[in-house]
């Protein structure tokens, strides 16, 4: 089975003018990153706002998705939520529609590790002989009991972590070191410390506009060429910061996207659009900075 490594962009959702998934600027995307030679999409989740969307619009965008896909490259989708029974449906169709694997945060208002657990549990045992990733997004809760508890189930294969404490990431490391263990990292300033750290992939917000870039940050750490691949992460992060610096990061992630080609359109609550002003300035900082470049990568 295909091994999960590697750049994985964290896919954006479009949605249009109504507010309505953009089905054809999201298959333009795809195609897109599919070009960029982007070695897995992470489907739905944070950056997706899968939680924003109801169930079946879910479906409809893993459904797509692996159908575009098409085996080409291994596809996670992020099947979190908080009423268990939803998370389940999402994690059974996506195993009916050929999904490598599923995913899920640690959904709001699961604030024990008791119920965490159980929440996992079940969602895991609904979908036998399919590979389950827990997402740890700045968790509040001790990240390594949790994952103990859940290394009992075999189909628990790796985590992805979405934090910036990079002793914590190499001890999740170091929890799976007696079978086979998948670690991604998912805060996108911090990807060439995970990847000295040892993090197999990243999965992440950025690596839509950036994905050669970040492939070339891991290149880099694997070569021993640490202090390039150093330059490298501050040049991708003078653009991170540029988003963040708009106060909205999904809506700034969107205008980014859609300066490159597919029209992203607006983020939806409870995430808010950017001003036209807001935008004409998050557009000119791209403009004199070296995005183009990035992205050409």
């Amino acid at each position: 089975m295909t091994r999960l490594e590697g750049t994985w962009p964290a896919l954006i959702t479009p949605f249009n003018r109504h507010g309505e998934i953009d089905f054809a600027a999201l298959q333009s995307l795809v195609s897109y990153l599919l070009d960029k030679q982007v070695d897995g999409f992470y489907v739905c989740g944070s950056t997706g706002e899968g939680l924003t969307m109801s169930v079946e619009e879910r479906q409809r965008v893993a459904e797509r998705v692996l159908a575009q896909v098409n085996g080409r490259v291994p596809v996670i989708i992020h099947v979190g939520a908080v009423a268990v029974p939803d998370a389940i449906a999402l994690a059974q169709h996506a195993q009916v529609h050929g999904a490598r694997a599923v995913s899920s945060i640690i959904p709001p208002r699961y604030t024990s590790l008791e119920a965490i657990i159980r929440y996992f549990t079940a969602l895991i045992d609904a979908v036998p002989g399919l590979d389950v990733i827990p997402y740890l997004l700045s968790p509040q809760v001790d990240s390594l009991s949790l994952l103990r508890a859940l290394l009992k189930h075999p189909t628990v294969i790796g985590t992805k972590y979405t934090g910036a404490d990079m002793n914590l990431l190499r001890q999740i490391i170091d929890l799976g070191h007696e079978r086979a263990w998948t670690v991604f990292a998912g805060m996108d300033e911090h990807s060439v410390y995970a990847a000295m750290s040892g993090a197999d992939g990243h999965i992440g917000s950025t690596l839509n506009l950036m994905p050669g870039a970040y492939r070339r940050i891991r290149a880099l750490v694997e070569g021993g060429q640490h202090a390039e691949a150093q330059r490298l992460q501050e040049r991708v992060n003078r653009i991170i910061n540029l988003i963040y610096g708009t106060g909205r990061f999904s809506a700034g992630l969107k205008v980014a996207m859609s300066a490159l080609g597919p029209d992203c359109g607006e983020p939806r609550l409870p995430e808010l659009p950017l001003t036209d002003a807001q935008k004409q300035e998050l557009r000119a900082g791209l403009d004199v900075s070296d995005f183009a470049e990035l992205a050409a990568m």
